[in-house]
């Protein structure tokens, strides 16, 4: 982690020189509502970075109070460009819902295998989700592994919040006609488990989630594999109702699409958990 921090200093004192050369004094707050922050660490200073370039460490006693790792949704900041703390900008306001604190604790890992999994909510009708979007944003470079997923789905009024799981199993790597995919492709199972008994029959509702996945036991098991892997280019399975056939009750698996901003970069920094 501390080559990430150090080139985050770079950029910090580049950041300071550019903006005190083209903002005017008007020009030197700046507001931000719903931002994501991940929370890093430096000889024990505690920073948050945006989830979002440029990638600004900002410090602020609320921050100081957070654990490395941890990870902030929905945050609403004042950042003065002209406030320099210790490490980076000393934020003016940094608050934030009390659901949107994501400690490393309750982020989602990777189980290694499938099959650890309870597949028998998944299969069955009431689970496979309807109305499903999915939308991953990566932060990969400068949050030590971190996703934010937001998943979209209909729902039943009143109903309980899912359970949200990924899983990896390598014998299980091949694309939706069973063919191998590519070396420096990765496949994960998301799974989603739904309450539908504990909502209100025939009501329906479009629910929103964010989910942070930690994929830096991923990043390892990868490296085991294959050393000489660069970058490895992750692609995510997953179930939608309006691919349920209806004859035998069977679904098709979807599979998202090679994407440049879903991938995992590996070089001979130091490990980011």
């Amino acid at each position: 982690m501390k080559k990430v921090v150090s080139k985050l200093a770079y950029a910090f004192a580049g950041c300071i020189l550019l903006l005190s050369s083209c903002l005017g004094d008007t020009e030197n707050v700046t507001e931000v509502t719903g931002a994501n922050v991940y929370i890093a660490s430096e000889s024990g200073n505690k920073y948050g970075i945006l989830g979002v370039s440029p990638y600004y460490p900002m410090e602020h006693s609320k921050i100081s109070e957070l654990s490395q790792g941890d990870v902030i949704l929905g945050a609403s900041i004042r950042l003065n460009f002209e406030q320099i703390g210790k490490f980076g900008y000393a934020l003016e306001k940094f608050e934030y819902p009390e659901e949107g604190y994501v400690p490393k604790s309750k982020q989602i890992q990777p189980l290694l295998l499938a099959d650890q999994i309870d597949t028998s909510a998944i299969t069955s009708k009431t689970n496979i989700l309807e109305g499903l979007s999915l939308s991953i944003v990566s932060q990969y470079a400068s949050w030590g592994d971190r996703w934010v997923a937001t998943i979209k789905y209909q729902t039943l009024e009143e109903e309980p919040l899912p359970e949200v799981s990924i899983s990896y199993d390598k014998e299980r790597q091949r694309d939706l006609d069973g063919l191998p995919i590519r070396e420096d492709e990765r496949i994960i199972d998301l799974r989603i488990k739904r309450f539908p008994e504990s909502g209100v029959a025939g009501t329906e509702n479009s629910t929103i989630i964010n989910s942070v996945f930690n994929l830096s036991d991923l990043r390892t098991w990868v490296q085991m594999e294959n050393s000489d892997i660069d970058l490895v280019y992750i692609r995510l399975r997953y179930y939608n109702k309006t691919s349920l056939d209806s004859a035998d009750g069977k679904y098709q698996i979807y599979l998202t699409n090679r994407n440049t901003n879903l991938a995992l970069a590996y070089s001979s920094d130091e490990d980011q958990k």
